[in-house]
């Protein structure tokens, strides 16, 4: 439905620097109907003063627009669940103070979930960038072309595929408001994205990819995942081992042989050299098998040897 409101929700943190751009990049967008909101999280810059003054001159081209903060920091499920409960749409779209928005990545969103039979989240590619002094580099779109076919998979077959990795970047995600009637589970401070993945999944809601890219991606040190080893943001890496235990180890009895060894080295790894030890040293040597990871691709490792230890 082309006249459905969709609700944009820009989570904030110290985000003074970019939180100006993010915000124009959601008033370009040639879909109408947009309610929007912006959830800070307790900043001590000038986040909220530089947004406050930009919805005093561009209020009238939404729905509806608003601005909460939170009196303390409260950590992002938090944040972002207290931005649901007074969000109104249709279809919900999370965007980051520090990210961007493709344009007309709203109204392609809207018409792909909507030819899209019972499903209620969708991703579309994102591009990752790095602003340099004059200009911004780009580096090539998520997923690429070998792991986009993870996207065709029933709901049963992602769940599986998102223990080894997680293949669908947040930023990029759209979803029906049915998806997140719940909410996120605020047991994970930080990470948000990958328990929801898996819940979804797991409750049998199949993830599908919009081929085009919605969302500008930046990449700078004080976001989540790269303060997580640079910084040793020990939270970060409990939150995604309270992931394995809840959401993953429950059903290992139900996966391959491949698959189960690889999560329960990957829960021993994280529990005992990245947080019982949380040292530099480890945090460095994680950074370095996190880059391996990614070049090797270890999603189309395990889609080629599944055939060989699936049950």
């Amino acid at each position: 439905m082309i006249n459905q409101i969709v609700t944009v929700i820009v989570p904030t943190y110290n985000h003074e620097q970019f939180i100006v751009e993010c915000l124009e990049s959601i008033k370009e967008q040639n879909y109408k109907y947009i309610e929007l909101i912006i959830a800070d999280d307790h900043s001590n810059d000038k986040t909220v003063e530089k947004t406050d003054g930009w919805l005093s001159k561009n209020r009238e081209r939404f729905i509806k627009c608003k601005i909460t903060v939170q009196v303390k920091n409260v950590g992002t499920t938090r944040n972002l669940n207290f931005a649901i409960q007074e969000s109104e749409g249709t279809y919900i779209k999370f965007i980051a103070g520090d990210d961007l928005l493709c344009n007309g990545a709203l109204t392609e969103l809207v018409h792909f979930i909507n030819h899209e039979s019972n499903i209620i989240w969708v991703c579309g590619q994102i591009i990752p960038f790095i602003s340099l002094e004059s200009e911004k580099r780009y580096l090539r779109p998520i997923p690429n072309k070998r792991s986009a076919r993870y996207f065709q998979y029933d709901a049963k077959t992602q769940f599986k595929c998102l223990t080894i990795d997680n293949f669908v970047p947040a930023p990029g995600v759209f979803f029906q408001r049915e998806a997140l009637k719940n909410g996120f589970d605020s047991s994970y401070r930080i990470l948000e994205d990958y328990p929801t993945w898996l819940r979804l999944t797991k409750m049998g809601h199949p993830v599908r990819l919009l081929k085009k890219p919605v969302a500008y991606w930046r990449r700078h040190s004080n976001s989540t995942s790269a303060s997580a080893f640079g910084k040793i943001n020990t939270q970060y890496f409990k939150d995604n081992l309270h992931a394995i235990q809840k959401l993953i180890n429950p059903d290992l009895d139900k996966v391959d042989t491949f698959v189960r060894r690889f999560v329960k080295s990957k829960e021993s790894y994280i529990s005992k050299q990245l947080i019982e030890r949380g040292n530099e040293k480890y945090f460095r040597e994680a950074s370095r098998l996190n880059k391996l990871r990614k070049a090797i691709d270890l999603l189309w490792i395990y889609d080629s040897l599944r055939k060989l230890f699936w049950k």
